[in-house]
């Protein structure tokens, strides 16, 4: 239908004339001229929108936030089959398994852990924590006591939207 998808590709400016938005320029240089645009770019939403000058338009805020998951054994009774996900409301996690036995721990944004908001969605830290490996694998092994955890933080971290209606995207 005459859609152009361009993936990977930074964003540098937003051509826009009176009638609104007419297309954008990469940072390569490549003009695409377009009667309409998605913005479609993630934790990087926020900073395009403000490209396009269109942040007081747009009625839904976006910004990006870190956030960890870790990776253990899973419990051996399960031979490696934890089921569907599980969210812990009263411990403010989630699991599920992974691949070859494994399984992952992250947090569900509860009141008592800290969120980590991000000025830049380029600019994080992709390694795991200690504190809230800490946090979120010790309080996994309340729910399933057989869990082994590690010395160490496994895992990884990533970063994504969360709308001022605290979805994320």
């Amino acid at each position: 239908a005459g859609a152009d998808s361009r993936f990977r590709s930074a964003v540098a400016a937003v051509h826009r004339d009176p009638s609104g938005v007419t297309g954008i320029r990469l940072a390569d240089g490549t003009s695409v001229d377009a009667s309409i645009v998605v913005n479609a770019a993630g934790p990087h939403s926020s900073a395009v929108n403000a490209l396009a000058g269109v942040l007081e338009d747009v009625h839904v805020g976006t910004r990006p936030m870190r956030q960890e998951v870790h990776t253990l054994d899973g419990p051996p009774e399960l031979n490696g089959d934890l089921g569907p996900a599980v969210g812990d409301g009263d411990l403010g996690t989630y699991f599920r398994s992974a691949p070859g036995g494994r399984m992952l721990v992250g947090g569900v944004e509860a009141a008592c852990d800290p969120i980590e908001w991000l000025d830049d969605a380029d600019d994080y830290d992709v390694h795991p924590s200690a504190d809230a490996f800490e946090r979120y694998t010790l309080r996994l092994a309340r729910r399933v006591p057989s869990i082994a955890v590690p010395n160490r933080p496994t895992g990884h971290a990533g970063v994504y939207d969360v709308s001022d209606a605290w979805i994320p995207i």
